[in-house]
């Protein structure tokens, strides 16, 4: 792989930023959620959670596609941080007991670092 290619330099990223915003714009240019708009930190979020599955390596061909319609996947625009909520509270991508955990620990009001018990929760998998 180039560096150009790797890197992103040149009219490629140019083309593939305005090809987002496009997209974006399509898609009502704001978090489905919360009305964020600022384009730096949208996100299109793939409602049923499998879009780990559809990762595509050329991020201009996915934003036309979105742009003319012919990406087949149910979509939504999201900001980044309600797009990491809705992982969260739907286990996408991780395994639910470990999503379980972390939000437990999230509620509980205790003086224990998240370092701590990530660690106490990763040394419980080892050990089982």
């Amino acid at each position: 792989m180039s560096k150009r290619h790797y890197w992103g330099r040149g009219s490629e990223l140019q083309e593939t930023r305005i090809m987002k915003c496009q997209a974006i714009r399509k898609y009502g240019g704001k978090c489905f959620r919360c009305g964020f708009s600022d384009y730096r930190a949208l996100q299109f979020d793939h409602v049923d959670g499998d879009g780990k599955v559809y990762q595509v390596h050329n991020n201009y061909k996915y934003y036309l596609g979105i742009f003319l319609g012919t990406v087949k996947k149910e979509l939504q625009l999201l900001c980044a941080n309600c797009n990491w909520i809705k992982k969260i509270e739907n286990a996408e991508g991780c395994r639910p007991d470990y999503n379980e955990f972390l939000i437990k620990e999230m509620e509980k009001d205790n003086a224990k670092s998240t370092r701590e018990t990530l660690r106490e929760f990763c040394w419980s998998l080892e050990v089982a």
